[in-house]
């Protein structure tokens, strides 16, 4: 697991645990067919070696929650679920379970990270290259006419791309992902929200640059 990607360390860190937690290593040295010294010695190093590993990457990743909480766009998915309508989202899949959560069932995620169960490699390429891609993000709207965006608000050209669709403005951001909606569908929520007087893509950078050089607290914004 600890292979696969930083995503998978906390279920590392609980399945090991349930597992170090479970296995009494004096019960080994205790059993009549296993009184070879060599093996008991072999079982001890596997099960310290396993526990020293465990603790280690537990308090590697406690220590990086200390020092840049959990990252999810709450403040988007709180903003939606406050909003007196409901509709299609298109989303980060990085976040979908968390989004899906939020907001079902007012609102119908794109897709989460069920793959390749729920979804294919090609729906995840799409939902990938839809915040950085022209021709994909013409292709998802057309066949699926969103009725809202969430961006991930790191992805700068975004704002550029949408350039090509007037259609979508942006509403509202936090620290993970600025929210634009499809101002035909929700002409009066576009109107009392519409982002004009700055560039959430933008201010959100420089907040990122300076917490990573500064490291100062965590930040929100929106």
């Amino acid at each position: 697991m600890l292979l696969r990607g930083i995503r998978f360390i906390v279920e590392f860190i609980l399945l090991a645990i349930s597992v170090l937690i479970n296995c009494n290593p004096f019960e080994i040295f205790n059993r009549v067919e296993n009184k070879n010294t060599k093996f008991n010695i072999y079982c001890l190093g596997v099960i310290s070696a396993s526990f020293i590993m465990v603790i280690f990457i537990l308090n590697n990743a406690m220590s990086e929650l200390k020092r840049a909480p959990l990252a999810l766009p709450r403040g988007v998915t709180m903003f939606l679920s406050g909003l007196d309508v409901g509709g299609s989202l298109i989303n980060t899949p990085n976040y979908g379970g968390y989004t899906q959560w939020m907001l079902y069932p007012k609102y119908k995620i794109f897709m989460d990270m069920e793959v390749p169960h729920l979804f294919t490699d090609a729906d995840m390429y799409a939902a990938l290259n839809v915040f950085t891609e022209g021709i994909t993000l013409k292709n998802i709207i057309e066949k699926y006419r969103p009725d809202f965006i969430s961006v991930p608000i790191g992805n700068r050209n975004f704002s550029e791309l949408t350039t090509k669709y007037p259609d979508f403005t942006a509403i509202f951001f936090d620290d993970i992902e600025v929210l634009y909606i499809n101002k035909h569908i929700y002409p009066q929520i576009d109107e009392k929200y519409k982002l004009q007087a700055i560039n959430p893509f933008t201010l959100g950078g420089e907040l990122m640059v300076q917490d990573k050089f500064e490291n100062s607290d965590n930040y929100t914004v929106g």
